[in-house]
């Protein structure tokens, strides 16, 4: 039996073509003409049409999120530290602007107030 499989209009996988130099694929079709990621990843989500003998069998939406898994907290993964750093530097950089901005106008309005009052 020919099985393929492809992601929108995309063919992705046929059962009787392999790739010579990939010995081991991250997508396959294992013996019971399921496709298989190992592993899957979120630009995997999609629509998948599987055809038998040439026509389409079965249309799939397929949806890949990111999950943290039992014992895992979001600090333990290994780019927090630097999101965190990134976060933090952009939230002083704009405090730093509002507080400049801040006494910007206040000095405006003193230096106004000053001229004013010596012209009466």
């Amino acid at each position: 039996m020919v099985v393929g499989w492809d992601q929108g209009s995309n063919p992705i996988y046929r059962s009787e073509k392999t790739s010579p130099g990939n010995f081991y694929p991250r997508i396959k079709i294992d013996t019971g003409h399921h496709l298989v990621f190992n592993p899957a990843k979120s630009q995997d989500s999609g629509v998948y049409y599987c055809w038998l003998q040439g026509r389409r069998a079965a249309q799939i939406r397929l949806l890949v999120y990111a999950h943290l898994g039992k014992d895992q907290t979001p600090w333990a993964h290994p780019d927090f530290t630097e999101s965190m750093r990134t976060l933090f530097t952009y939230y002083v950089v704009m405090t730093v602007v509002f507080c400049l901005m801040l006494i910007g106008r206040i000095g405006y309005e003193l230096i106004r107030n000053r001229f004013e009052t010596h012209n009466d």
